[in-house]
């Protein structure tokens, strides 16, 4: 095996830190007046979602906020620009998606983000966080490529009922 180039084994000057656990993290990092957010994740694919109660959450000591997709959306946020579009092989412009810091009305991925409880610590924010209640209403979703492109699949946005956003290959 070659010492350098395409295989070769490249050693960093920050792990052994890192696995000796003496590295600094961006979490680790603490200033005066710092709050710490906890964001709220969907545990579905494909789902409706509404935050239907955060008073509790809220009353929660160090507890500075809870916002959702749909404060978001109406303090008029805007979404999260995409960096350019290009162009498929068929001529077509992709399709971008409006993609919300926090999803408002429909998540589309388990992971995405739809509320975010803000606090003093991040421990107190992580329990009030359990404390917001939030109502899904799931919907059908394609878990693969296959899926997703068959006949009668689910849609993922409705402008775009093939679910396809940017075509590379004439041969579809």
């Amino acid at each position: 095996m070659n010492e350098q180039g395409i295989g070769a084994s490249v050693l960093r000057k920050e792990d052994r830190r890192f696995i000796t656990g003496r590295g600094r993290y961006v979490g680790d990092l603490i200033g005066p007046g710092m709050l710490r957010a906890v964001f709220l994740r969907s545990p579905h694919a494909h789902a409706r979602v509404a935050v239907t109660d955060r008073r509790e959450a809220l009353q929660q000591p160090g507890v500075v906020a809870v916002l959702t997709g749909a404060d978001m959306k109406a303090d008029g946020l805007g979404t999260i620009p995409t960096q350019w579009a290009i162009p498929g092989a068929d001529g077509e412009p992709m399709y971008i998606p409006p993609y919300e810091g926090l999803a408002s009305e429909t998540v589309r991925f388990v992971g995405q983000a739809y509320a975010v409880v803000i606090a003093e610590t991040e421990e107190q924010a992580r329990d009030a966080a359990e404390l917001v209640e939030v109502d899904f209403e799931d919907l059908e979703a394609a878990a693969t490529l296959e899926a997703a492109l068959a006949e009668g699949a689910p849609v993922v946005w409705d402008e775009k009922p093939d679910n396809v956003s940017l075509l590379l290959d004439q041969r579809r």
